[in-house]
């Protein structure tokens, strides 16, 4: 009767055991954060400095095109125009020191079929395909890229000698002082995502201050500042309109997705 009860209570131990180690994983399961770290979100704001902010410039505007990408509800990779595309791809190889000199039997053959290095930028088409890779995870299909209405770029391939002509259609007139700034947010990660939040504000600098609004036309100032500062002051983010970024994470790459203007 003494082993009886003695292998009930076991049992009764061991079922009250498996019960606390199940509580302190849940517990502990339900307290890790899913923020990304800082060094994860500093990685994510370089490359929403360097490839994001900048995706639509090109387009007719005192914000020289960046205002475009904000203007939409929601800009996904797959309806990326090529121009926008491929214009960020160089942009992205410029920042990396891909685009070496190019030989110049591959110039002379461009000059040859009209493409004059005095009216052109020549660009490897390897480069421009590797950077669309490292930048989308999507294998482009070489096109031309040309009349984008409004779009001061066209972009031809000449497939006998794999390169990309960049020509600029329109010389537009630049308006000084004119900016597009972002703050994060927040960030998180989702499975195979990471999920980024930003706060938006279009500033001009008029040389003594710069003034924070959150429409492109400056009519709704929210705050002044510094000429030489660059940021926005937490206690104005809810002023600004948010927009969500969505990155895949493979390993050590994110590939952007898409932003979307939130409610």
């Amino acid at each position: 009767m003494k082993n009886l009860d003695f292998k009930k209570l076991a049992v009764l131990i061991g079922i009250i055991a498996a019960i606390i180690v199940t509580i302190i994983l849940l517990v502990v399961g339900i307290g890790k954060s899913n923020k990304l770290s800082k060094d994860e979100t500093e990685k994510v704001n370089n490359y929403i400095l360097n490839n994001i902010i900048d995706l639509t410039e090109g387009y007719d505007s005192k914000y020289k095109g960046k205002d475009a990408l904000f203007a939409s509800e929601k800009v996904q990779v797959d309806k990326l125009s090529p121009q926008l595309i491929i214009n960020s791809a160089i942009k992205y190889a410029d920042i990396n020191n891909w685009t070496t000199s190019i030989p110049s039997y591959k110039v002379n053959q461009a000059a040859a079929q009209g493409f004059s290095k005095e009216k052109y930028s020549i660009y490897e088409g390897e480069i421009i395909r590797k950077a669309i890779k490292e930048l989308y995870n999507i294998d482009f299909k070489n096109t031309n890229a040309i009349d984008l209405l409004g779009y001061r770029y066209n972009f031809y391939y000449l497939q006998d000698i794999d390169v990309y002509m960049k020509e600029t259609k329109q010389i537009l007139i630049d308006k000084d002082g004119y900016n597009i700034e972002h703050t994060i947010v927040e960030s998180k990660k989702k499975d195979d995502k990471l999920i980024v939040t930003i706060a938006v504000a279009y500033t001009y600098n008029d040389g003594e201050k710069k003034y924070y609004s959150n429409d492109e036309n400056n009519k709704n100032i929210i705050f002044e500042s510094e000429t030489d500062k660059s940021e926005i002051i937490k206690d104005k983010i809810n002023s600004f309109n948010k927009f969500k970024i969505t990155f895949t994470q493979d390993n050590d790459n994110i590939y952007f997705e898409s932003i979307e203007k939130l409610k």
